[in-house]
């Protein structure tokens, strides 16, 4: 051991003093958002992002488009967030009296931070309103959270207006299309009916909601959704002013002179930034909410885990823990009482008998089912540990950044990889401080090796040092030097954004698999490739997010339950043949009618034998 002298991380602290510690955090709160403040209009050369065509179309008809307004990376995040929120049926009218009537409007919605709907969103609208700001010389304000409008097939929105003697700030609505694939004929268009000062030739235009296309138009002009043929997603920013003044510039006077409106035609280094709605600092926490998965069974090392999550995360206060719990009702008594976790709102458990567990993929499908989908609004992101590691310092932000660099690549993106291991010797036999064993750590390359004598997938990972050069996959995604495309899915350790979680990880109608264990991790990586989803893993091989105990000598085993290996034959049934390794009438866990009704969640984006090629399992 070093000497006293040397600083110890929080991460290699003993767990019961990392708990100590977290116990005196989690009496403190962060404080509240407030809202957000008018933007001065004196600012750098880059002061609207909305084209000089756009700003007249506005002035002279009261609305304009402008197509392609997002990055494709942020226009997917977008999507993706606005798809993950949980909504509610629309009401009509402000909020103290707001009223639901699906014969007058029939979409539901949800209202967002603006900081959760993507990286660079709240700069995007920021610029938005700096641009009608600086070109009508006013200076109006918004809200820290737009709504999110998910229109299905047969919604619409009768004629209304955004502004109303009930709401009187409302003067421009900012609409952000996210409809993917929209075309002639599926509807949904926003109709603006013309007003006294429109100079539309017609009564109405429609606007197609076309994806990543930016609608903005004043709130006092009547406009409906009319119905909608597809799934219809939007997102809604208004900019309010209660100043008569600020409300006559913007309606009844011209435009500023063009050379003071944009970004300079010559190199300008202040183009590149775009400081906050708020104007506050460049830089701000990320506050992305994770929610983070850990099945237990008999497991002494758990509140150990919990406690190196909770203490070596960057941003502590945005994690939920759901923990689900499998001990022993008389041989376990008092397991965990060496390290007991602190009374916290972001901890939630459930504990069942060890006698009734059936492996840890249902262990994890009970903690999505019973915990993570009674969750008052879905997290952004989806965690999946096991309940022996070690996390490093400001893991949270690591994944996160990780993540988004892959949605550089991809679109639909999830990060998994089998960590580093550790044992009882890099834990201090009397201070029980945690010392990570040396680099390389990765990266540890997953592939299929065959099937075993269950005729199950089974995967092998690697640690390949130095890592190899970036590939371009047959079905899309490039590598990068910062990630590397994974074949399979590490179930000890899976990131993910909320709309993988139920669109591919665990979907609704599923089997629940008892006794699954070797190819659970092969049927989460059909789900996911069939879905549409690209797995990636980190190639820096001095990058440790976590480490986990190999080893089980320490802790007995779910295969020690009565009964449970008779199961696994079924369950090993149903994946196989849902993975077409094995003809259709083999026993399974759902039985042939099971099968046939609720399948193994599969998708229909990219074909089975495209995933069997993709990890070498052409048989």
């Amino acid at each position: 051991m070093d000497g006293p002298d040397k600083p110890v991380s929080v991460s290699q602290l003993p767990s019961a003093i990392q708990l100590q510690i977290l116990r005196m955090l989690s009496a403190t709160s962060s404080p509240p958002l407030k809202a957000c403040e008018s933007v001065p209009t004196e600012s750098s050369a880059c002061e609207a992002s909305l084209q000089l065509t756009a700003l007249h179309q506005f002035k002279q008809n009261g609305f304009a488009t402008v197509d392609h307004f997002l990055s494709r990376r942020t226009a997917a995040a977008a999507l993706v967030s606005a798809k993950a929120a949980q909504k509610r049926p629309a009401r009509i009218g402000p909020t103290a009296i707001a009223l639901a009537d699906a014969s007058v409007r029939s979409d539901e919605i949800a209202f967002v931070s603006l900081d959760a709907i993507a990286d660079g969103f709240r700069e995007e609208m920021a610029a938005v309103m700096r641009s009608i700001n600086k070109a009508f010389g006013v200076t109006l304000k918004t809200k820290e959270s737009v709504q999110v409008a998910h229109y299905k097939d047969g919604s619409f929105y009768r004629e209304h207006s955004d502004s109303s003697p009930l709401l009187p700030g409302r003067i421009v609505t900012a609409i952000l299309y996210l409809t993917e694939d929209w075309q002639q004929g599926q509807g949904g268009e926003l109709r603006i009916h013309a007003t006294a000062k429109a100079s539309t030739e017609s009564d109405f235009t429609d606007i197609a909601p076309l994806f990543n296309r930016l609608l903005i138009f004043k709130s006092h002009i009547p406009h409906e959704v009319l119905p909608t043929h597809c799934d219809r997603y939007a997102i809604t920013m208004w900019l309010y002013s209660e100043d008569s003044v600020t409300i006559e510039k913007l309606f009844s006077t011209a435009l500023v002179p063009v050379e003071s409106v944009g970004c300079s035609t010559t190199t300008d280094e202040a183009c590149d930034t775009v400081p906050p709605i708020s104007g506050g600092k460049q830089q701000k926490p990320n506050r992305d909410t994770m929610f983070v998965s850990i099945a237990s069974y008999r497991d002494q090392d758990t509140h150990a885990t919990v406690a190196s999550l909770l203490l070596n995360a960057k941003y502590p206060e945005r994690i939920k823990i759901g923990i689900y719990y499998q001990d022993h009702p008389t041989e376990d008594t008092g397991l965990h009482d060496s390290t007991p976790l602190p009374a916290s709102e972001n901890i939630l458990t459930k504990r069942v008998s060890s006698l009734d567990a059936t492996g840890p993929y249902s262990a994890r499908l009970a903690i999505v089912n019973d915990i993570y989908s009674t969750l008052p609004t879905p997290p952004d992101f989806y965690l999946q540990i096991d309940s022996h590691m070690r996390l490093m310092e400001d893991w949270d932000e690591t994944l996160l950044q990780l993540h988004a660099e892959s949605c550089i690549i991809s679109p639909r993106t999830v990060l998994s990889f089998y960590p580093p291991g550790f044992t009882d010797e890099h834990i201090h036999s009397t201070t029980g401080v945690f010392s990570p064993p040396p680099a390389p750590y990765g990266p540890v390359i997953m592939r299929f090796t065959g099937l075993d004598e269950d005729g199950m997938p089974r995967i092998v990972g690697a640690l390949t040092f130095p890592p190899p050069p970036p590939l371009t996959h047959a079905h899309g995604p490039k590598e990068t030097d910062v990630l590397l495309v994974q074949r399979g899915v590490a179930a000890g350790l899976l990131f993910a954004p909320h709309a993988a979680v139920r669109d591919a990880l665990f979907p609704a109608r599923t089997c629940e698999l008892p006794g699954l264990f070797f190819g659970e991790e092969a049927l989460l990586g059909a789900r996911l490739f069939t879905h549409g989803w690209d797995v990636f893993a980190p190639r820096d091989e001095a990058l440790a997010v976590a480490f986990h105990r190999w080893g089980r000598a320490y802790r007995p085993t779910f295969w020690e339950n009565e009964g449970v290996r008779e199961r696994k034959r079924a369950s090993v049934g149903l994946v196989r043949q849902g993975l077409g390794l094995s003809a259709a009438g083999e026993d399974s866990a759902c039985g042939q009618e099971g099968v046939e009704k609720m399948g193994v969640g599969l998708g229909s984006v990219r074909g089975l034998d495209a995933w069997k090629e993709f990890v070498g399992l052409l048989l």
